[in-house]
């Protein structure tokens, strides 16, 4: 019933959508107008004979997404209960304890804590599990209202029940709570003799502050080749896209084109100050999850051939967004505009008014750098150097993914209570084969499903063609040694496995920074990040210098 109710609402939204874009401006006026009141009345008369009591608040809620779902997955309506996170996402500012939780297996599990903050001075560690906050039960609760409990105004007292590994009692904390400021750059440090790294991943308020202090600190300690990390950053304020760009490239150089429907959503944004450093070489490194205001950055350092990019096909969001303030304190986010870059091209890669991607099946336009590289558009970023950013072995993402490994850094820490080096932390070889020894059966049938799913094809094709019989046996074998309860693990497995194991643990000990700090040498990007920087002779080659 509740399906044929949101299906009733939902077209007379879509009705009203086809008007407004569907008619002159005088047109679309009256067509909203008339559509409006006749929602209107529908709503009124659902209320009053439907046969069971309705919410007509969460019928608009779904008419109105089902309506903005039509145009593009940013354009959305913000209710008043969203508009806090949304501030948050924005400010990168917030009250609480400094945590971040996730559902794992139906309960609210610290997945991190941030250094600093009141949790971690409290002791709240990575793995708790949070039973109450104030005494109220949130077990098997969702980790929005969850969070919703814990956060609260500055300054005020919440109290969280914490379920730990190794210990049978409920442990109680009181932590007070306090602005939470959202670091944007979680990482600035040397990791050779000449090459600093700066990890941005947020284009929040004061992201390019932040990048400026992290370059300046670099140049201290004697900075003379810089990577710029990217990657897994969703992007975020385009002001401060802008600002970052205008760290490495000179003043009053065109840094993205706005190019919007009405002539006060167009506009072009250039570097208004002097660079901080217009010399240094650099490397950009994305991914497939780096978008929008971090496809901004490499992509105008990519255009003025200031560095060179690394990595993966960036995720393509080329569209520009504002919002605009609603009755009710609720806010309305609508894409705008598209943006260029100094080349000229625009990243977007799906065009929704035509519901289909840019790149299906049509040549790519050419556009050039400012040494006459060819770019191209509607592809997102496509990196000078590709490399595949994750190399995990299935195997591992199923360990990951059935938090085998998570609960493992758990009782490591019950076990260690200190952690003496991150750096050069490595698990003893009785700890790696213990830990293998109990991985559990089922996480290694879920590793074979899409095997056996390819030997059933296989078998349904062989009576097909006539050849059933002589590939029967062998497949037969195959089955049977999928089935073993513990398939031997080669060297490599079990490397990847311990590396897993030991960036999770060290993150337990010294959080992020400690995490991150650890997995550079085995990280490729980075590592072909120093290759290029090292050799300049390739990598002025590389920006047709």
């Amino acid at each position: 019933m509740a399906t044929s109710k949101m299906r009733l609402v939902s077209l007379t939204l879509l009705a009203l959508l086809f008007f407004v874009f569907s008619f002159s401006d005088d047109d679309r006026l009256f067509q909203i107008a008339k559509n409006m009141e006749v929602f209107s009345n529908i709503i009124q008369e659902i209320n009053q004979n439907y046969v069971e009591d309705i919410n007509p608040a969460d019928i608009m809620q779904d008419g109105i997404s089902v309506m903005l779902s039509q145009l593009d997955p940013y354009t959305v309506y913000i209710p008043e209960d969203k508009i806090e996170n949304f501030r948050t996402s924005t400010s990168g500012i917030y009250a609480g304890v400094g945590i971040v939780v996730l559902n794992k297996g139906g309960y609210i599990v610290v997945h991190s804590v941030r250094e600093g903050y009141p949790a971690e001075e409290a002791g709240i560690e990575i793995g708790d599990t949070i039973v109450s906050v104030n005494k109220i039960a949130i077990e098997r609760e969702d980790t929005e209202k969850a969070m919703a409990l814990i956060k609260g105004q500055a300054s005020t007292k919440v109290n969280l029940g914490v379920r730990r590994y190794g210990h049978e009692e409920t442990l109680k904390y009181e932590v007070m709570r306090e602005n939470i400021r959202i670091t944007n750059v979680p990482f600035v440090g040397m990791i050779d003799e000449e090459v600093g790294l700066i990890k941005l991943t947020e284009f929040s308020r004061n992201a390019s502050k932040e990048v400026i202090n992290g370059l300046k600190n670099l140049k201290t300690q004697g900075v003379k080749k810089l990577i710029l990390d990217l990657r897994n950053n969703p992007g975020g304020l385009l002001n401060e896209a802008v600002s970052i760009v205008n760290i490495f490239i000179p003043r009053n150089k065109v840094v993205v084109e706005v190019r919007g429907k009405l002539k006060r959503h167009t506009f072009v944004h250039k570097t208004n100050t002097a660079a901080l450093d217009n010399e240094i070489p650099i490397v950009v490194l994305i991914n497939g999850n780096s978008a929008s205001a971090s496809e901004i950055v490499a992509g105008v350092v990519q255009d003025y051939d200031r560095g060179v990019v690394i990595g993966e096909r960036s995720f393509g969001k080329g569209l520009v967004q504002q919002t605009f303030p609603l009755k009710y304190n609720g806010q309305l986010k609508v894409t705008i505009a598209k943006y260029y870059t100094p080349s000229g091209r625009c990243i977007q890669e799906i065009e929704y008014s035509k519901n289909k991607q840019r790149n299906s099946g049509e040549k790519p336009t050419p556009f050039y750098t400012t040494n006459q590289r060819e770019v191209y558009e509607g592809n997102g970023i496509l990196p000078d150097i590709q490399i595949e950013d994750d190399q995990t072995s299935q195997l591992v993402r199923e360990l990951l993914q059935s938090d085998e490994i998570f609960k493992y850094a758990s009782k490591y820490k019950f076990e260690h209570k200190t952690l003496s080096d991150s750096t050069n932390f490595e698990l003893e070889n009785k700890e790696l084969e213990g830990f293998i020894e109990k991985i559990p059966n089922s996480v290694f049938k879920k590793l074979y499903e899409d095997v056996y799913a390819s030997i059933e094809k296989i078998k349904l094709h062989s009576d097909k063609v006539g050849v059933a019989k002589a590939i029967d046996e062998q497949m037969q074998q195959v089955s049977k040694t999928l089935k073993l309860n513990k398939p031997e693990l080669t060297a490599e497995e079990k490397k990847e496995i311990k590396k897993s194991l030991e960036k999770e643990i060290i993150r337990r000990y010294y959080f992020f920074k400690g995490s991150f700090t650890a997995s550079l040498d085995e990280d490729p990007m980075v590592q072909k990040a120093i290759e290029i920087l090292a050799n300049q002779e390739d990598y002025k080659k590389m920006l047709g210098l």
